[in-house]
């Protein structure tokens, strides 16, 4: 098993939640937190990078659903990278993959320094 691990960065006006390992039930309370902060941030963009998941389940994928909901009704701010592996499938067995405000990990911001 893969620990569950959260980074947060701001960069560029983007605050950047990076995800790595499994995400479960026991780590969705830690990304909603996470997300709300992000939420509460005066950033342009909330990134969600998925590339380092290795696992999501159903209360994940729920977590970052709900996230969602709440940004298009304040202006859009969220967007989720695919991820790889088991949680790209996930995306795109649940149809996740058309519902969410997907983007390529390319277009990530570039850390600068001093930008933290």
């Amino acid at each position: 098993m893969v620990p569950f691990t959260i980074d947060v960065e701001r960069q560029l006006g983007a605050y950047v939640i990076r995800i790595a390992g499994e995400l479960d039930l026991a780590g969705c309370p830690e990304l909603e937190s996470a997300l709300r902060e992000a939420e509460r941030a005066q950033a342009d963009r909330i990134i969600v990078d998925l590339e380092a998941l290795t696992f999501i389940d159903s209360d994940g994928l729920g977590t970052i659903l709900k996230s969602s909901r709440r940004s298009t009704s304040e202006g859009s701010r969220l967007q989720v990278t695919r991820g790889i592996g088991q949680p790209a499938e996930m995306f795109r067995l649940t149809g996740l993959d058309r519902a969410l405000p997907l983007i390529d990990p390319l277009a990530l911001p570039v850390d600068a320094p001093g930008v933290r």
